[in-house]
């Protein structure tokens, strides 16, 4: 006869083939709960609900499903490339969401902050153009290696070299030599 068996744990045959129960085990039979307690691995958990990770979940493979659904005060989820390139955490926090280079410094290589601005860290590259409504800052040199089309005024300063055709206006002085 078994009499030590705790209500509610999972009982399982021991080393000696003696019935015991397991403090890391338990169901219960309320909710049809299956609950391990520490850690554990399993080779393939098949989860027709919900599954609740309350202190992190690394997943080698796949996840397949339609919805991913992080929650917590600032979500993170992080990508690490087994093979020496770099890694990657797309982050939200304080209503921005950011995708961080974890190899080189956690460096925000692109940034959605909460009010719409979008700061890219690095260079640009865009394929097929670039629609801007309203200003346009250039804090650099522009280069453009085509035609420039202006359909309203062009102000500039210290020109040396000017190909207008059509009515120009100058502040100054022109310089128009033999």
């Amino acid at each position: 006869i078994v009499s030590d068996l705790t209500s509610g744990r999972v009982v399982l045959a021991g080393g000696s083939g003696a019935v015991e129960d397991n403090a890391n085990l338990k169901f219960n039979t309320t909710t049809s709960e299956f609950e391990v307690v520490g850690h554990a691995v399993l080779d393939t958990v098949v989860a027709s609900g919900i599954v609740t990770a309350s202190s992190g979940l690394n997943v080698t493979g796949t996840i397949t499903g339609n919805n991913l659904t992080l929650s917590d005060n600032d979500p993170e989820l992080t990508f690490t490339d087994l093979n020496n390139n770099p890694d990657y955490r797309i982050k939200a926090e304080s209503g921005n969401l950011s995708f961080e280079d974890t190899t080189n410094g956690n460096v925000a290589r692109l940034r959605i902050n909460a009010n719409g601005h979008v700061d890219v860290t690095g260079n640009l590259d865009v394929g097929a153009g670039i629609d801007v409504t309203g200003n346009a800052i250039v804090s650099g040199d522009l280069t453009v290696t085509g035609n420039v089309g202006i359909a309203g005024t062009l102000t500039y300063e210290d020109v040396s070299r000017v190909d207008a055709v059509g009515l120009s206006t100058f502040r100054e002085g022109l310089f128009i030599p033999d």
